[in-house]
């Protein structure tokens, strides 16, 4: 899982040079550090993900749900 620090002041990420191809992205609210590669929580949140295709010089965007952790079990 790529864990980012914190979005813009307007609630925004900016991914670059990702290559093509299909990702899950998760907005969370609270994780630890290094709990983004813990293989239980990632278990955990993998269905809430959403998926977006990226190709080749295009840009894509998604607008996410975030996770609350107090709801994942």
């Amino acid at each position: 899982m790529l864990a980012c620090d914190s979005p813009d002041q307007n609630g925004q990420y900016t991914l670059k040079n990702m290559h093509p191809g299909s990702y899950k992205l998760f907005a969370v609210d609270n994780v630890e550090p290094g709990q983004g590669q813990d293989p239980d929580f990632v278990k955990s949140v993998d269905d809430k993900g959403e998926t977006i295709t990226v190709k080749d010089s295009e840009r894509s965007t998604k607008d996410l749900t975030v996770i609350v952790t107090d709801d994942v079990k």
